[in-house]
């Protein structure tokens, strides 16, 4: 990451909020998604902010990963939504830098696991039309690498 978004990023709290779910954020009804994704809308609860540190340290690796989401953050903590804006789009076009993804073609029996304390996820709504079946397993206790050989 830039060395000046580590200076902005440091020690601060970035604000959440439950966009779209809630009232201030909900999109227009006419363009609300439907069909293959089902989502709670007009909740007010919603749109209450909590503060999250902007920057989390992986409880095992050690290592600092971004916690701002481009969809539910609004703004950064002792900072306007029109003053983190640009800082917000800034992190987001870094995140999403080729070189940072992972996209795969799912075929049957296609079994993904990840680490989800340091993963942005994206969902590619296109598989409107087909059956889409996950399971998610959550593991507790400290993972181990097991290196075949």
């Amino acid at each position: 990451m830039p060395a000046d978004l580590r200076v902005v990023l440091d020690g601060r709290d970035a604000v959440h909020v439950g966009k779209p779910h809630g009232l201030k954020w909900a999109p227009p009804m006419e363009t609300r998604m439907t069909g293959a994704i089902k989502i709670i809308r007009d909740d007010p609860k919603a749109d209450e902010k909590r503060f999250h540190p902007a920057v989390l340290v992986h409880p095992v690796t050690g290592r600092r990963s971004i916690y701002v989401n481009p969809i539910y953050v609004t703004q950064l903590d002792c900072m306007t939504e029109d003053e983190s804006r640009p800082i917000l789009d800034r992190l987001r076009a870094h995140c999403i830098r080729p070189e940072f993804f992972c996209r795969f073609r799912w075929t049957a029996g296609t079994i993904a696991v990840w680490d989800n304390y340091s993963t942005l996820h994206y969902a590619v709504n296109d598989y409107a039309g087909f059956r889409r079946l996950m399971y998610r397993a959550t593991f507790s206790g400290r993972p181990i690498a097991v290196w075949p050989g």
